[in-house]
């Protein structure tokens, strides 16, 4: 697993404060009207003395929890309607454990109202406020956006990844402003947490939580949990701007720019009218991320037939209980007669190749590797002028999802429709290194290299250095001097050779160090200048500069080739150091990973004999 850095570790040693009590509430909020539906259930863990902020659909409640009698609790509850005039109520309320109560009926919509259930679930637990204290602000780091102000921890996968996942947002964002005028003059506070916390409530399904009224966003942004998307935002200013609706409104509109309709295609023939219906007026359904690709289809489907005039009309006006009802007033047409027409629509529905190529970029370039690979194996089967870009996207995500055999087969279609050339040959010869056909990819390397592509003779010295073929390696290295010689990879490899021939070093590997951390600066999302840094400090003898830009190397990588390549130079390290027990750790981690089979066989080699340069 990875965690964050090692040379960040500190941020996992600081646990927060233990209050001394801490209250587990479980909130339930339902619509009454002519009928009653469910639209929220949580759990929020609130310490006594402080106070914590839920949304739940129609308002925000603010809890402040105090012990007035030994098991006896007051709470003290603000109720935050929505925009654009959030109405304030406050109510206190007095609850022992497992007692529950309820908040008087709040106004909705017309006869529409909403009813809440708290019940005190726990009071005896010490629920830790997380081990990153929002108080914190040595842990904490602030920075503004166009339209956001961004919180997150200093050395989480944020800090690395802000320009790349700020950027998609506020493209986004003014996407909504330009086209629906979804936009506020502040700012909103996005707090992302590296894990799950219970300083602040987030939803466990959808792992991020809204609170309109402040504006804020807290979500979970991890190796393993990523929320970051543009449906936040545009809940947040929904229901900031135009106050409460029905759910599938909500949902419908702030998934409107993902890929609904493509993700649809999986299911659209299961889809039921009269089901349909039905679920759309079921708030939990809505909420599921069946319910959110669906909405999203639809809405984005509705707006393209029908005024925005019209949507905004239903949606100040209904909620989930009655908008059926109100729809027709509205629109001038049944809401069944609607969903016919768009089943139709879904079920006639064939992507433009421009929309295929519109998800699987933006998805490609969010490192979602998973969801922009069946877009480009759909546009590589396309006979188009751009289908050789598209064939290279393909194999580049089989090689980072470690289908190398995949991968193989592209390449061979990419050499025999545009020729053999010099980056093409490159890339397959990586591949083979990865299915274990070492001399096979030197062949191609030294293909690549003849038609003109430095870097792969860079690589060509890299295997003879592994291979301990000094001699050869020195060789090819003086023809690089002219083609490859500023070359970062070629001014490393350069080092490693001077440091198994003891010859003085220092000077090119600070040059190539410093070039390394400086393109790191540029695009901090990127392993690979950190990888390269961590050798160049190794080839210096800076074991402890090298661990540290080998761990970050590796706490960003997602290709599992590369992944078991940082891992092998780590081992590598802690060898030179003398740890050998942890060489030994290192190199068993490659070969149990999913990475190609070249660093196996090298990690193998050095469990039988411990690294030492030019072995």
């Amino acid at each position: 697993m990875k965690n964050i850095s090692r040379v960040l570790l500190f941020l996992l040693l600081i646990t927060g404060p233990a209050h001394s009590r801490v209250l587990k509430l479980g909130i339930d909020a339902e619509l009454i009207g002519e009928a009653s539906m469910p639209i929220f259930h949580g759990e929020i863990f609130i310490p006594v003395g402080e106070n914590r902020q839920i949304f739940t659909g129609p308002y925000t409640l603010k809890i402040a929890a105090a012990e007035k009698s030994a098991g006896l609790y007051q709470l003290s509850i603000d109720l935050i309607g929505l925009g654009p005039d959030f109405k304030f109520y406050s109510f206190d309320l007095e609850l022992s454990p497992k007692e529950n109560t309820l908040v008087p009926n709040m106004p909705v919509k017309k006869d529409i109202s909403a009813n809440f259930k708290i019940v005190l679930l726990d009071d005896t637990g010490n629920v830790n406020n997380g081990i990153y204290p929002l108080a914190d602000t040595s842990l904490w780091s602030i920075s503004p956006s166009i339209h956001y102000q961004t919180h997150w921890i200093r050395g989480s996968l944020i800090d690395f990844f802000w320009n790349m996942k700020m950027g998609y947002l506020e493209n986004i964002y003014n996407r909504f402003r330009e086209s629906f005028q979804l936009s506020v003059s502040d700012r909103i506070d996005i707090y992302f947490h590296p894990e799950p916390t219970d300083q602040v409530f987030i939803d466990p399904e959808k792992n991020y939580s809204i609170l309109p009224s402040s504006p804020r966003i807290d979500l979970i942004y991890g190796h393993y949990i990523d929320a970051i998307s543009p449906v936040p935002g545009a809940e947040l200013l929904i229901y900031r701007l135009w106050g409460y609706g029905p759910r599938w409104m909500v949902a419908g509109l702030a998934n409107y720019y993902l890929d609904n309709n493509l993700t649809l295609r999986n299911f659209k023939d299961s889809l039921d009218k009269n089901r349909l219906i039905k679920n759309l007026a079921d708030e939990s359904w809505v909420r599921s991320d069946t319910g959110a690709v669906v909405c999203g289809s639809f809405v984005n489907w509705l707006l393209s037939i029908h005024s925005q005039s019209e949507f905004i009309n239903l949606y100040k006006t209904s909620t989930s209980l009655d908008f059926i009802k109100i729809f027709r007033d509205i629109y001038g047409i049944d809401f069944d007669e609607v969903i016919d027409d768009y089943l139709i629509f879904m079920r006639n529905y064939q992507p433009s190749p421009q929309e295929l190529g519109y998800y699987a970029s933006v998805y490609f370039g969010q490192n979602n590797i998973n969801r922009a690979l069946p877009y480009y194996r759909e546009l590589a089967e396309m006979d188009s002028d751009d289908r050789l870009i598209n064939l290279n996207y393909l194999a580049t995500c089989l090689f980072w999802l470690g289908q190398y055999s995949q991968a193989d087969s592209v390449y061979d279609i990419m050499l025999r429709l545009g020729g053999r050339k010099p980056e093409v040959l490159y890339m397959k010869g990586d591949i083979q290194l990865a299915l274990g056909r070492t001399n096979d990819g030197k062949r191609l390397f030294l293909e690549s290299y003849n038609g003109g592509f430095a870097t792969a003779g860079v690589k060509l010295v890299s295997i003879l250095l592994d291979q301990g073929k000094i001699d050869s390696a020195s060789v090819f290295s003086q023809k690089l001097a002219e083609s490859a010689g500023q070359l970062l990879e070629n001014l490393i490899e350069k080092g490693r050779l001077m440091r198994i021939r003891n010859q003085p070093c220092d000077s090119i590997m600070t040059q190539a160090a410093a070039r390394a951390l400086s393109s790191g600066m540029q695009s901090p999302e990127d392993p690979r200048p950190y990888f390269a840094a961590g050798k160049a400090f190794a080839i210096m003898k800076d074991y402890g500069k090298a661990m540290e830009n080998l761990d970050i190397a590796y706490f960003l990588e997602i290709n599992p080739y590369f992944q078991s390549s940082v891992l092998l130079e780590t081992g590598r390290v802690r060898d030179l150091t003398g740890d050998r027990p942890g060489a030994e750790d290192y190199y068993r981690r490659v070969i149990s990973s999913p990475g190609g089979q070249y660093q196996k066989s090298l990690a193998e080699k050095y469990i039988r004999a411990p690294y030492a340069p030019g072995n």
